[in-house]
C-alpha cells in the first residue's frame, strides 16, 4: 500500500470511528502513531483532537475530540441543571465530531486524487 492510500484509508477510518464511537483507538503496530499524527495535522484537525496514550507497553492510543468549549458554553447556558448540561454536552460533542469527520473525509478525497 502506498503512503497516499494508507493516509486516505486511515483518514476515513478515523472519521468513521469518531462518528460511530466518539473516538478512535489504535495500536502503533497496526496504525503507526506517526502516520496518525501526520494525517490529523495535514487534515487540520490536530487542535480539535486530543491524543492519549492508553497503554505504554502495547503502545495503544486514543484520539478523542476536545470539548472544553462545550463545557464552558453548556455550563453558562444551563447553570446548575444537570439534565440540561448533559443534553447540551451531547449535542455539542456531536456537532464537533461531525465537523471533524467531515474535514477528515474531505482530506481523504484530496489525498486520494494525488
Amino acid at each position: 500500500m502506498t503512503n497516499t492510500e494508507e493516509k486516505t484509508l486511515l483518514a476515513r477510518r478515523i472519521a468513521s470511528a469518531l462518528r460511530y464511537y466518539g473516538g478512535f483507538i489504535y495500536e502503533d503496530d497496526l496504525d503507526k502513531h506517526s502516520t496518525v499524527i501526520e494525517v490529523i495535522r495535514e487534515a487540520g484537525v490536530n487542535l480539535a483532537l486530543s491524543v492519549a496514550l492508553l497503554d505504554p507497553k502495547k503502545r495503544i492510543y486514543a484520539l478523542v475530540p476536545i470539548d472544553r468549549r462545550c463545557k464552558v458554553s453548556c455550563n453558562s447556558s444551563c447553570g446548575d441543571d444537570p439534565k440540561c448540561t448533559s443534553e447540551c454536552m451531547d449535542k455539542c460533542r456531536s456537532e464537533i465530531i461531525a465537523k471533524i469527520a467531515e474535514i477528515l473525509e474531505r482530506y481523504a478525497q484530496r489525498v486520494a486524487k494525488h
